[in-house]
């Protein structure tokens, strides 16, 4: 399983991915989850409470052979690319 984790005014936004599971997990609470087997990954989310309360959060997640990438959007604006 691989894990991405980044700290965006005071809050932590959390993205996982194994072989059949994705999941959004912002500030502890789970926003969005999907299973099965995709090669392609869209999850989304917001802020719910504080500083940046409403702000959109898009991940997309794509898995090639020997690599995952993941890029995490807070309102349209890049905050995480690996």
């Amino acid at each position: 399983m691989q894990t991405w984790k980044l700290a965006y005014k005071g809050h932590t936004i959390e993205v996982t991915n194994s072989l059949f599971r994705e999941r959004l997990i912002v500030d502890g609470e789970i926003q969005e989850e999907q299973t099965g087997i995709a090669f392609t990954r869209g999850l989304h989310g917001q802020i719910n409470s504080g500083d940046g309360t409403g702000e959109s959060i898009n991940v997309s997640i794509v898995a090639g052979l020997w690599s995952v990438h993941c890029v995490v959007l807070v309102n349209d604006k890049e905050v995480l690319r690996t």
